[in-house]
């Protein structure tokens, strides 16, 4: 799941909807 980790590098810096969770 390397994607969510990327995404949340993203999250930390910029609010953003959590559309792809789980």
């Amino acid at each position: 799941m390397s994607l969510h980790s990327a995404r949340t590098s993203i999250t930390s810096r910029i609010p953003v909807p959590q559309d792809d969770v789980g």
